[in-house]
């Protein structure tokens, strides 16, 4: 999996992922990720899973965020290690065609030489909310 990280940099890593995929940077992702990266994922009705880049890419840019989905904000979010990985959750309020959602999604990953090398991670789904408030 490449050199190793210090925990330090794994968490400033899954900081970085947070923010890039809150804002559909594909480019930010794609510098973040592992060329092989080992991608689990789960969702309320559906389980993923990609053993590289771009199948991971896929997943997270073309199915957990629809091209109409945009965050709106980072309610809350945690990044801290876990002796030799880094676990880390937020919260979005995310808007989808009219509607407000909050959702939440956590994970934990191994970062090698700077990249994500593997990651797994649950989503709550987008639960719509009553108000914008």
């Amino acid at each position: 999996m490449g050199e190793s990280t210090t925990t330090t940099e794994a968490v400033e890593c899954a900081r970085r992922f947070i923010a890039a995929f809150s804002s559909r940077d594909a480019e930010g992702l794609t510098a973040l990720l592992a060329p092989s990266v080992r991608f689990r994922g789960m969702t309320p009705d559906h389980t993923w899973e990609a053993r590289d880049r771009d199948g991971a890419l896929d997943i997270l840019l073309g199915h957990w965020l629809e091209p109409t989905d945009h965050v709106e904000a980072i309610a809350e979010q945690d990044a801290h290690e876990v002796v030799d990985r880094v676990a880390f959750r937020y919260r979005w309020r995310v808007r989808g065609n009219g509607t407000l959602y909050a959702c939440e999604q956590a994970g934990v990953a191994t970062v090698a030489g700077g990249a994500i090398a593997d990651i797994a991670m649950v989503c709550s789904g987008f639960r719509p909310l009553e108000t914008d408030a």
